[in-house]
Protein backbone atom coordinates (compact mmCIF):
# COMPACT_ATOMS: atom_id res chain seq x y z
CA UNK A 1 0.00 0.00 0.00
CA UNK A 2 1.32 3.24 -1.04
CA UNK A 3 1.77 6.34 1.02
CA UNK A 4 -0.73 7.91 -1.08
CA UNK A 5 -3.61 5.02 -0.62
CA UNK A 6 -2.59 5.07 3.14
CA UNK A 7 -3.39 8.71 4.01
CA UNK A 8 -6.59 8.26 2.24
CA UNK A 9 -7.70 5.45 5.20
CA UNK A 10 -5.74 7.14 8.02
CA UNK A 11 -4.04 10.55 9.26
CA UNK A 12 -0.50 10.79 8.09
CA UNK A 13 2.52 12.49 7.06
CA UNK A 14 5.82 11.06 4.98
CA UNK A 15 9.12 11.91 6.82
CA UNK A 16 10.91 10.15 4.22
CA UNK A 17 13.33 7.07 4.41
CA UNK A 18 14.13 6.06 7.80
CA UNK A 19 17.73 6.66 9.07
CA UNK A 20 17.43 6.50 12.79
CA UNK A 21 15.04 4.51 15.14
CA UNK A 22 14.68 3.45 18.58
CA UNK A 23 18.65 4.02 18.67
CA UNK A 24 19.28 1.91 16.17
CA UNK A 25 20.78 3.79 12.54
CA UNK A 26 19.46 2.63 9.25
CA UNK A 27 21.98 2.19 6.16
CA UNK A 28 19.87 1.38 3.19
CA UNK A 29 22.09 0.66 -0.25
CA UNK A 30 19.89 1.20 -2.82
CA UNK A 31 21.86 -0.05 -6.16
CA UNK A 32 22.98 -3.08 -3.89
CA UNK A 33 19.94 -3.80 -2.69
CA UNK A 34 20.81 -3.69 1.48
CA UNK A 35 19.78 -2.59 4.21
CA UNK A 36 21.98 -2.17 7.49
CA UNK A 37 20.74 -2.12 11.01
CA UNK A 38 23.59 -0.99 13.44
CA UNK A 39 23.07 -0.71 17.19
CA UNK A 40 24.82 2.01 17.70
CA UNK A 41 26.87 1.86 21.47
CA UNK A 42 24.73 4.79 22.55
CA UNK A 43 21.99 1.72 24.02
CA UNK A 44 24.66 -0.48 25.54
CA UNK A 45 26.40 2.65 27.02
CA UNK A 46 23.51 3.65 28.19
CA UNK A 47 22.32 0.41 29.48
CA UNK A 48 25.66 -0.06 31.25
CA UNK A 49 25.62 3.38 32.96
CA UNK A 50 21.67 2.59 34.01
CA UNK A 51 22.62 -0.06 36.08
CA UNK A 52 26.55 1.32 37.28
CA UNK A 53 28.01 -1.53 34.95
CA UNK A 54 30.15 1.12 32.90
CA UNK A 55 33.48 -0.46 34.60
CA UNK A 56 32.63 -4.18 33.67
CA UNK A 57 35.26 -5.72 30.93
CA UNK A 58 34.12 -7.54 27.26
CA UNK A 59 34.24 -10.69 27.24
CA UNK A 60 34.01 -13.22 24.35
CA UNK A 61 31.59 -15.66 25.82
CA UNK A 62 29.16 -13.69 27.99
CA UNK A 63 28.14 -16.94 29.74
CA UNK A 64 30.08 -20.24 30.06
CA UNK A 65 28.32 -22.80 28.32
CA UNK A 66 26.09 -25.31 30.51
CA UNK A 67 26.91 -23.13 34.00
CA UNK A 68 24.47 -23.80 36.91
CA UNK A 69 22.86 -21.68 38.41
CA UNK A 70 21.95 -22.76 42.12
CA UNK A 71 20.60 -21.24 45.40
CA UNK A 72 24.19 -21.20 46.91
CA UNK A 73 25.20 -18.57 44.56
CA UNK A 74 22.37 -16.10 45.93
CA UNK A 75 23.57 -13.99 48.15
CA UNK A 76 24.81 -15.27 52.26
CA UNK A 77 25.49 -12.52 54.38
CA UNK A 78 22.89 -9.78 55.21
CA UNK A 79 25.49 -7.18 53.76
CA UNK A 80 25.40 -9.36 50.52
CA UNK A 81 21.17 -9.64 50.76
CA UNK A 82 20.85 -5.79 51.68
CA UNK A 83 23.13 -4.85 48.28
CA UNK A 84 21.12 -7.10 45.85
CA UNK A 85 17.91 -5.96 47.08
CA UNK A 86 18.94 -2.55 45.22
CA UNK A 87 19.94 -3.99 42.30
CA UNK A 88 16.75 -3.68 39.70
CA UNK A 89 16.81 -7.47 38.22
CA UNK A 90 13.98 -8.16 36.46
CA UNK A 91 14.70 -3.93 34.76
CA UNK A 92 18.05 -5.18 34.13
CA UNK A 93 17.06 -8.20 32.24
CA UNK A 94 14.29 -6.49 30.12
CA UNK A 95 16.93 -3.94 28.93
CA UNK A 96 18.93 -6.92 27.77
CA UNK A 97 16.70 -8.61 26.08
CA UNK A 98 15.32 -5.34 24.13
CA UNK A 99 19.18 -5.45 23.21
CA UNK A 100 19.22 -9.19 22.30
CA UNK A 101 16.18 -9.06 20.09
CA UNK A 102 16.93 -5.89 18.21
CA UNK A 103 20.58 -5.61 18.19
CA UNK A 104 22.88 -7.80 19.78
CA UNK A 105 22.38 -11.63 18.94
CA UNK A 106 25.41 -12.37 20.60
CA UNK A 107 23.95 -11.97 24.25
CA UNK A 108 20.25 -13.36 23.13
CA UNK A 109 21.20 -17.00 24.81
CA UNK A 110 23.10 -15.80 28.13
CA UNK A 111 19.94 -13.24 28.84
CA UNK A 112 17.65 -15.82 27.87
CA UNK A 113 19.14 -18.39 30.50
CA UNK A 114 19.44 -15.39 33.21
CA UNK A 115 15.62 -14.90 32.41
Amino acid sequence: MSNSSLSQHIKCCDLGATCFLLGIAVERDRPTRTLNVIETNANSSWTLEKYSMSDCKPVQTPLPPKLPLSHSMAPQSQEDKDFMSKVPYLSAVGSLQYLAMMTRPDIAHSVAYLA
